[in-house]
């Protein structure tokens, strides 16, 4: 039976009965332990100096084999053009993409230098699955590499309209890149309408529609498929981790010191993309109008880094993450976003 490789920007560490962050975590990982393979990435590590190094750690079916980024990299590759670039660009945000060509080449760089860690690590019918927008040019390089295995690629942010996507200067290389793959999978069928529709109108290929099941493209000498993959997450799980949690001391001290009061509470990342500061009016408002209520949120600081990186080049007040601990902050503010992958069969 053909392994399965997810490869991912981050490998998320997961420990069996305890809980798993992120949509991409928890789809990935119950795909693996079902089908087992290997689970390839960033380890979050960044050296200063010497020369990493890939760490194999099996855990039942699954194998991890993470590797560390030195500084340069990290910041080309990551912090710049996937953070700085990409990520507004995707989410229509044209007004805050940065782009340095330095960057956009540290971004080849270090995917064509984890394409070459991973080769060795692959069997003839591996089945590759790469995952999200860090990783676009990663199936070009591993075809440059001589690799001939079948590479499935998910997108968990949206692809931007073409007029949008035009706004970044690579945008040929970026979409060219992503014809190296045998399978694209986008959340929406906007996003796949706006794909398709780059393709035809600024690529010069095509689109077949005419069979059931994925659309058939052509473009830059490549046939691939396409299609929507829409994700969700898991609502029973959710409904009983509420009931479980309903009881305990925490619930019970929080209830006391509202007083009968409303409560609102939001779970968010400190990022520009999730409208954070718009929504701040919006739920003062809504309190307001209901007699007064108490208002609460958690905000990740996973982006923070990118975000005080922004403030410093724009001023752009929405993304300072001025004050923000390494892990967590706490506001009166926010609203609650989850979403989980649901793994599809390439």
């Amino acid at each position: 039976m053909s392994r399965l490789i997810i490869v991912s920007n981050r490998v998320a560490p997961i420990s069996e009965g305890g809980p798993a962050a992120g949509g991409l975590a928890v789809g990935v990982y119950d795909a693996l332990k079902e089908t087992g393979g290997m689970w390839f990435g960033w380890s979050g590590e960044v050296l200063s100096s010497g020369q990493p190094q890939i760490k194999l750690e099996e855990r039942g079916p699954v194998t991890f084999a993470t590797i560390a980024l030195m500084r340069r990299d990290y910041d080309q590759y990551y912090r710049g053009f996937s953070n700085a670039t990409l990520w507004p660009a995707f989410h229509y945000r044209a007004d805050l993409v940065q782009y340095d060509r330095h960057d956009f080449g540290g971004y080849c760089r270090v995917n064509a230098w984890l394409a070459q860690q991973l080769v060795p690590l692959l069997r003839d019918d591996d089945v590759i699955w790469v995952h999200d927008y860090h990783l676009i040019p990663f199936a070009e390089a591993l075809r440059a590499a001589g690799v001939k295995n079948r590479i499935g690629f998910f997108l968990h942010i949206p692809f931007p309209a073409s007029q949008v996507l035009l706004a970044v200067p690579p945008h040929r290389e970026l979409v060219q890149a992503l014809c190296s793959f045998d399978l694209l999978g986008f959340q929406t069928a906007p996003d796949l309408r706006a794909f398709c529709d780059y393709i035809v109108n600024e690529a010069n290929g095509t689109v077949d529609a005419s069979s059931d099941g994925p659309l058939s493209i052509h473009a830059f000498g490549r046939t691939l498929r396409a299609a929507a993959y829409p994700i969700g997450v898991y609502p029973d799980e959710i409904a009983e981790l509420a009931k479980a949690g309903e009881r305990g001391k925490p619930v019970r001290t929080m209830k006391a010191t509202l007083h009968s009061r409303k409560l609102i509470m939001s779970v968010d990342r400190l990022d520009y993309s999730k409208g954070t500061r718009r929504e701040v009016p919006r739920l003062r408002a809504s309190a307001g109008t209901r007699g007064g209520a108490a208002q609460q949120g958690v905000v990740s600081a996973d982006r923070a880094a990118h975000a005080r990186r922004h403030a410093r080049v724009s001023g752009h007040p929405s993304a300072t993450g001025r004050g923000v601990r390494p892990h967590q902050r706490t506001f009166r503010r926010t609203r609650l976003d989850a979403d989980s992958l649901h793994p599809q069969t390439i």
